[in-house]
């Protein structure tokens, strides 16, 4: 099924004009579901790579800690931890990560969140002694 996007540019006159039309052609015959949601776009790849490229390539120079295992350190201290029972063990695990929701289903965080994620990271790292840097200021752009 086609989506539509009303920006805030001047093109958003004809993708509402689109839009109409194309509900005019929907068959008659059956019932239809519109739902409307605000856009909010997922992270962006340099996104991902700055958290990765430079956020945690710099904490595993400074602690030698894994990347993997040092994602999976913030996004539990982030969003909180949880107990999960594997083979009779039970283990702390984050309530979510940045692709995966509080319901263990794929649920991308959105740009403004992981930018506010990378600025969690930089301060935790401060509060344990270490530096993480500031990636390109456009980075969050996309």
């Amino acid at each position: 099924m086609p989506k539509f996007c009303l920006n805030t540019d001047n093109n958003r006159e004809n993708v509402k004009a689109n839009l109409v039309a194309f509900i005019d052609r929907l068959p008659v015959d059956k019932a239809w579901q519109i739902t409307i949601d605000p856009l909010k776009k997922d992270r962006t790849p340099p996104q991902n790579k700055a958290l990765f490229g430079v956020a945690y390539a710099e904490l595993q120079e400074q602690t030698g800690n894994d990347k993997e295992d040092m994602h999976w350190y913030m996004c539990g201290e982030y969003w909180g931890w949880t107990e999960k029972d594997t083979f009779g063990k039970v283990q702390k695990v984050p309530m979510r990560t940045t692709t995966t929701g509080y319901d263990g289903k794929r649920d991308i965080i959105k740009t403004k969140e992981f930018a506010e994620f990378y600025n969690f990271v930089q301060r935790r790292a401060a509060e344990n002694g270490f530096y993480v840097s500031d990636p390109d200021p456009l980075w969050f752009m996309g």
